[in-house]
């Protein structure tokens, strides 16, 4: 009897459980980040939960805030000095 078929059926399932392990293990450390980052970026930018769920929700209209707000930043700190 031979072992080739089953020897290459069983790296084919272990390869691909190996992957499902790697892409599990990805969404628990993406998630851990994820609620681990909300406190500090509430601290940091002094917003409730509300707004930074607006943030993370509507990835580009808060981009084009941030980038024209800290563009305003930067002209009212270079006009102080």
């Amino acid at each position: 009897m031979s072992l080739r078929g089953k020897n290459k059926t069983a790296n084919k399932v272990f390869l691909l459980t190996i992957i499902f392990l790697v892409i599990e293990f990805l969404d628990e450390l993406v998630d851990g980040v994820y609620s681990l980052a909300l406190p500090l970026i509430r601290n940091d930018l002094h917003l409730n939960y509300t707004r930074i769920m607006m943030l993370l929700k509507y990835p580009i209209p808060s981009v084009v805030l941030l980038s024209q707000s800290w563009e305003f930043w930067q002209i009212s700190v270079s006009d102080d000095s």
